[in-house]
């Protein structure tokens, strides 16, 4: 278990990120990792890496990729 729905909102409410990022921030910082917000496509690096490998990190109805994007890959 991560947090509290009512921890996570509070820390939500309480920051600029959306609800996609507070949640990458902490599960990050849940493996004792440094989160800093990027912009890097998910085809060149996980959102997080634990034990040598690369993790995306989802949040509630997150979508991994689309057909179009998959096109272009």
């Amino acid at each position: 278990l991560l947090c509290s729905e009512a921890y996570f909102n509070d820390v939500y409410a309480a920051c600029k990120y959306n609800r996609g990022e507070v949640f990458e921030k902490m599960v990050t910082e849940s493996f004792g990792q440094e989160w800093e917000k990027d912009n890097i496509p998910y085809t060149e690096a996980g959102d997080v890496t634990v034990n040598g490998i690369a993790y995306q990190i989802k949040y509630e109805k997150a979508t991994f990729t689309n057909e179009k994007s998959l096109s272009r890959v």
